[in-house]
């Protein structure tokens, strides 16, 4: 029976020919020779597609933190995977046939670089014992133990798999769509902000349990069901974040040259693999442009403005600190759409644009002071907007006594909707973004922007837009309009059984690592509580 087993499981393995899994387990011991039987396998050109995870030739040494903090970004990794000659198979899942799924499969397993997958009955401890003869290296099988997948290796991910492997009764696989995990830790966080990512480090930690799995380089919904993950799994969390983002809605904002979401362009110099290519031009043109005024608004905005020789003491990518070193931008606008009591960044990032050496603000204080005093009642219940305030009008009054052409420029402009583009002579370049002024309607943080008409043009050779991100659902699931993020109950998606939210999916795009943290543990505790009734 188990070499039958072994026979199905090399069956499903070559299922999925068009996907790569990169598992980041190695043997119980980390050890240099298993390592380098992973590698030679990897590089073998006889292995199927699917069965050869990337490896690197110094990075599977113990321990596994490090092994997994030094995988490079996928940019520099080279996958190894012979050129698809034929349609895509039926999903992984989709291959067991139906009357094995009444016992849960092994989804993969990577032996020596050869990921396969083990489905079938495994009634017995003689034909696990004959199973684990058969498969030759394989001393770690997984135990039988209730399973969990996770979709989506970010922070809300690794909280959730932190909480449940509390319990040794339970075996967690995290499924990622890049070759790599930490999410927005990775990609999103500013470069010169290496204390954010900080929180890596307990990550790493969390995957040398042996109950603990990454499975990269797979989309849910896509690559795999949703639908075979549920069958296949005791319980399934959503940890995929917000996937989409919002647009300005002005034409031309997709097809135009030098036009980029901040997504993008954060990916561009964090060197996400999706965005590793973007094509940014900043020698054509000396101002820019960033629409929002939240924390990644600024951090954009500083990362243009930043001394090179700064930036270089970064984990910025390469790539990306090849074109900011021949930058021309000189003069940044961070524009928002009401006043600077709605501004969305927090001091810390106000504070790290005041104190950069080579720009000033460009600001009327008079004005601002007369914004900040239509709010006073406002801000003496709010402290940490009022010291916001205080900070902005400090940084204002400074700046309009310092004149010194030689440095770069940056202004927060209030009160403004972009309506559309004004593109060069060829039409395919941006030249500038026009703006409608707005007024406000309403009270205090409620008020909405409403446009009065009055157009005003900023001339500019680069748009950023940064209004937030998005949730879009994967087939199987429902984002509801209204609330913007999957329906559910402390993480518990309503109307389902042994399906649950974490992160963005869960909240809506907002909060950061601290509040994700806390939103992911309720939803662990979720799942724990109904163990008696789900595993």
């Amino acid at each position: 029976m188990a070499s039958n087993a072994v026979a199905r499981a090399a069956e499903c393995s070559s299922a999925l020919n068009s996907t790569a899994l990169v598992d980041l387990q190695t043997s119980p011991d980390g050890s240099k020779r298993s390592s380098e039987r992973l590698n030679k396998r990897a590089a073998d050109p006889n292995v199927p597609a699917l069965g050869r995870s990337v490896a690197f030739e110094d990075e599977f040494e113990p321990p596994l933190a490090q092994s997994i903090k030094s995988i490079p970004r996928q940019h520099d990794v080279q996958q190894i995977r012979p050129p698809v000659t034929e349609a895509p198979k039926p999903s992984l899942l989709a291959s067991i046939e139906p009357n094995r799924m009444e016992h849960r499969p092994v989804l993969t397993k990577c032996i020596c670089g050869l990921t396969l997958a083990v489905a079938g009955n495994i009634e017995s401890r003689e034909e696990r014992k004959e199973l684990n003869d058969d498969l030759a290296g394989l001393e770690d099988l997984d135990r039988l133990l209730a399973s969990v997948a996770v979709v989506g290796a970010g922070p809300a991910g690794f909280y959730t798999a932190s909480q449940l492997l509390k319990n040794p009764d339970l075996r967690v696989d995290v499924f990622e769509q890049l070759p790599v995990p930490y999410g927005l830790v990775r990609y999103g966080v500013a470069p010169d902000h290496p204390d954010v990512k900080n929180v890596i480090q307990k990550f790493a930690s969390l995957a040398e349990s042996p109950a603990f799995r990454l499975i990269g380089n797979v989309t849910v919904g896509v690559d795999v069901a949703l639908a075979d993950l549920r069958a296949a799994y005791d319980a399934v969390v959503l940890c995929y974040g917000a996937r989409g983002e919002r647009k300005l809605g002005i034409p031309g904002e997709d097809s135009v040259s030098n036009s980029f979401s901040s997504r993008a362009f954060v990916g561009w110099y964090n060197g996400d693999p999706q965005h590793a290519d973007l094509p940014v031009d900043l020698t054509c043109t000396d101002t820019a442009v960033v629409v929002g005024q939240g924390n990644v608004a600024l951090d954009i905005a500083r990362i243009l403005l930043m001394p090179i020789d700064e930036l270089a003491k970064t984990d910025i990518a390469k790539h990306a600190l090849d074109t900011l070193a021949v930058s021309r931008i000189r003069r940044v606008h961070i524009v928002g759409r009401r006043g600077p009591v709605h501004a969305a960044f927090t001091s810390k990032e106000l504070r790290e644009m005041l104190a950069l050496p080579t720009a000033r603000l460009v600001a009327d204080a008079a004005w601002l002071a007369t914004q900040t005093s239509l709010y006073s009642d406002l801000l003496k219940k709010d402290r940490a907007r009022r010291r916001l305030m205080e900070l902005l009008l400090k940084g204002a009054s400074n700046a309009s006594v310092s004149h010194a052409e030689s440095l770069k420029r940056w202004s927060l402009d209030f009160l403004l909707s972009p309506r559309g583009l004004v593109l060069d002579k060829s039409g395919g370049a941006i030249a500038g973004v026009e703006f409608e002024m707005n007024a406000l309607s309403g009270e205090g943080l409620e008020q909405r922007a409403i446009g009065t008409g009055e157009l005003k043009q900023i001339a500019a050779g680069l748009l950023v837009s940064s209004v937030g991100y998005q949730n879009r659902a994967i087939e199987g699931v429902r984002v509801d309009s209204k609330l913007g993020h999957i329906a559910h109950s402390r993480g518990r998606v309503d109307g389902e059984a042994a399906l649950y939210v974490a992160g963005w999916i869960k909240t809506g795009p907002r909060g950061v690592i601290a509040s994700t943290m806390y939103e992911a543990f309720e939803t662990a505790e979720s799942l724990l509580e109904d163990a008696s009734h789900v595993l």
